[in-house]
């Protein structure tokens, strides 16, 4: 029997839960580069999104399964909704969701095919040139990712990872 949409948004979820965990195990290293631990971020990301899609009705696993420009779109709506199923929301609940717009869409740039038109060729994964210069993610600071530092960052790494935990919802 092939496996549900409902299958596939569990086994995502569980993998973004793997992942974003790792993403947090990581933080402690200092020696470890920013490009390996954005890593874990960016994939427990798009597998929250294609989690969530899964979720929907009608949903086909297949027409997302191997895209990775979408977690600007997605990411946005699953952390609306996780600020609506929050019994106590954050005051700032609007300006989180606002924000939460620009980090997803940095953190959709991470993964070396999206580089917006060809704008933003920074990447964790693959070195990269613009110009005469050779950049090299292991030695590249990520600027762009620096609201993860935040405390806005922080509340919307921690919704992020509640609603990965809501989406953990095995298949029946």
């Amino acid at each position: 029997m092939t496996p549900s949409a409902k299958n596939w948004g569990y086994a995502f979820a569980k993998q973004a839960m793997a992942d974003f965990e790792t993403w947090i195990a990581l933080q402690g290293f200092e020696k470890i580069p920013s490009c390996q631990k954005l890593h874990f971020l960016q994939m427990a990301c798009e597998k929250i999104c294609k989690a969530h899609l899964c979720k929907l009705p009608g949903a086909k696993p297949e027409d997302f399964q191997s895209s990775h420009a979408f977690i600007a779109k997605v990411l946005a709506i699953v952390v609306r909704q996780q600020l609506s199923e929050t019994p106590n929301p954050p005051k700032n609940a609007r300006f989180l969701a606002s924000r939460c717009g620009h980090l997803a869409r940095e953190i959709e740039l991470l993964h070396p095919s999206v580089q917006d038109g060809g704008r933003r060729p920074d990447n964790c994964e693959y070195p990269w040139n613009q110009g005469n210069l050779l950049y090299i993610p292991c030695e590249w600071s990520f600027p762009s990712l620096n609201l993860l530092e935040e405390p806005a960052g922080r509340t919307l790494l921690k919704l992020i990872h509640s609603a990965i935990g809501r989406l953990l919802v095995p298949a029946e």
